[in-house]
């Protein structure tokens, strides 16, 4: 039974309940005004496995609770009522010293009174429940409870030390206050019974109630955290108003978790969970609800007993997620990097050292410099800025980048004369500036051949060869029946040696130092030379 159901809280409550894999057979949803049902009769009729029954009982008027205590009877019979959420209530600014009568009435008619006149008359079919499990069973949410919504703005010890925007509702925290002492009272009158009471605060919710623009959970957030709380409670959470997984403490603003799928940084969830100031109880429940994809199977192996304890949650997360793991995807990442359309070469030089960083951390400077333009010229969308790239005599990744860039800029500005030529021209002003951008052009032409003018006996590659697969070494290739394994560097015609990476066929890191030349071997096929593709004839003067 679900107590002011027709919006916010209640409504959700409503909603999830029924969508459950295993829902209850009736859900008894109560509201105050007929005019506001809309919702509450779509979730009605949408709804497949659980029958879904609306009562109308204003939780202040005694001949309404004593009505809709026959429906539920003559509904359930002597299998009882398993579940009451006491959810019905108001809130109403009124500033201290200026409270009225009426108001500070209203507030303890409707969130005191209320939720203690419902309890007693639900009581009896409470307690059928709970014999129907068995006497000296244990308690919990599935044989008999009662739910009760409080705050956090009614608590006496929390009182100006948070949510401190509460002060403008002395009636409502007054009443919740009272609320959680008539609770405690019940607490222990129902504790032989077997029935299960227990105060939860949803926390600050976008409800009419709450306030949808200040508010900060989504109440389908609140609702689910609520509920998978419910399925682990026993009697070690009777009568008890505090550290409950959803009691989230007001804090201005509540900073939402984000999902935790496997691949992320716990750092985020401990920044997060520090800055509102959650206990570990209330860290353990927000990170299980969390969890997603691979991350979520963890908890399969976990006792429910153990799913509020944050030490044996992260235990079980960090054996299957830890940094060997996180270490293995960044790699994966790396090796599958390329350039986005649209993406500037900075960026993606950028990213690549970002992933070098977290993919080989502990290796040599020397080795990750080097791995990491090995990747950023494998990332290169452009297959001539890559190729032209790939051949140049750099170990670095900042002068790999400057001279990638130098070549894009100038393979850009290259193009531009094709169409300005296309422009007639009116009169000899724009003559005079076409002349001037013909000249410009031609410059950056040469600067983009000024690498080549440097060394006059680096090789050009062959234009017609677009598919590089084998290479000539100073070093004997081993060869396979897989493919060459290389293991030294191009040299061809006594010219300077050219690097190129290592295919390492049997996956087995290792460096092979060969003058000044450092190759390393990763598990990744690459680009190098056919030796019948490079002759005398096809190379070309500086």
């Amino acid at each position: 039974m679900v107590t002011g159901a027709n919006r916010g809280i209640g409504l959700e409550f409503v909603r999830q309940l029924s969508q459950l894999s295993d829902p209850p057979q009736y859900i008894f949803a109560t509201y105050r005004n007929a005019d506001s049902l809309k919702d509450l009769k779509e979730i009605e009729e949408s709804s497949k496995k659980a029958k879904i029954i609306l009562i109308k009982m204003d939780v202040t008027r005694s001949e309404e609770i004593a009505s809709a205590k026959q429906t539920v009877e003559a509904t359930v019979g002597e299998k009882g009522l398993n579940l009451l959420i006491n959810n019905a209530g108001v809130a109403q600014p009124e500033l201290f010293p200026n409270i009225t009568p009426q108001n500070l009435e209203l507030h303890f008619k409707v969130n005191t009174e209320g939720p203690i006149m419902v309890l007693q008359a639900m009581l009896p079919i409470l307690e059928k429940a709970a014999r129907l499990k068995g006497e000296g069973g244990a308690m919990s949410a599935s044989r008999a409870a009662v739910l009760n919504m409080t705050s956090m703005a009614g608590s006496i010890t929390n009182t100006g030390v948070v949510f401190t925007e509460d002060l403008a509702v002395p009636s409502y925290k007054t009443s919740k206050a009272a609320l959680n002492m008539a609770m405690k009272v019940a607490a222990a009158h129902a504790k032989d019974k077997g029935i299960l009471v227990v105060m939860m605060c949803p926390g600050w919710v976008k409800t009419d109630m709450g306030g949808k623009d200040r508010a900060v959970l989504e109440p389908e957030d609140s609702i689910a955290a609520m509920i998978k709380t419910l399925s682990i409670l026993n009697e070690s959470h009777h009568g008890q108003t505090k550290q409950l997984p959803t009691s989230l403490p007001y804090t201005t603003p509540t900073v939402k978790p984000l999902t935790y799928d496997g691949q992320t940084s716990w750092t985020q969830f401990d920044v997060v969970s520090s800055t509102n100031g959650w206990s570990d109880v209330v860290k353990a429940s927000q990170l299980v609800a969390s969890l997603r994809g691979s991350a979520a199977e963890v908890l399969q192996g976990i006792p429910s007993e153990k799913l509020t304890d944050l030490m044996t949650i992260e235990k079980a997360l960090e054996s299957r997620f830890g940094d060997s793991h996180l270490t293995q995807f960044y790699r994966t990442e790396l090796k599958t990097r390329r350039q986005k359309a649209g993406e500037s070469l900075q960026v993606l030089a950028a990213d690549v050292e970002r992933l070098m960083s977290l993919a080989y951390a502990e290796c040599l400077r020397d080795v990750r410099v080097s791995l990491a333009v090995q990747y950023f010229v494998d990332a290169i969308r452009d297959e001539d800025t890559q190729l032209v790239t790939r051949l140049i005599d750099e170990k670095d990744l900042k002068s790999v980048l400057a001279y990638s860039m130098k070549y894009e800029a100038a393979k850009i500005v290259s193009w531009s004369p094709r169409h300005v030529r296309r422009i007639v021209i009116q009169n000899d002003a724009g003559r005079k500036s076409d002349d001037k951008f013909e000249s410009l052009c031609s410059m950056l032409e040469k600067l983009l051949n000024s690498r080549d003018g440097e060394k006059n006996n680096i090789p050009r590659r062959n234009p017609n060869v677009t598919c590089w697969r084998y290479a000539v070494t100073d070093f004997p290739s081993q060869v396979s029946q897989k493919g060459v394994l290389v293991v030294a560097s191009l040299v061809d015609l006594k010219t300077e040696a050219i690097p190129v990476r290592v295919l390492n066929l049997n996956n087995k890191p290792k460096i092979v130092n060969k003058g000044t030349v450092i190759a390393s071997c990763d598990p990744v096929v690459d680009i190098v030379v056919r030796p019948q593709e490079f002759s005398f004839d096809n190379f070309g003067e500086s």
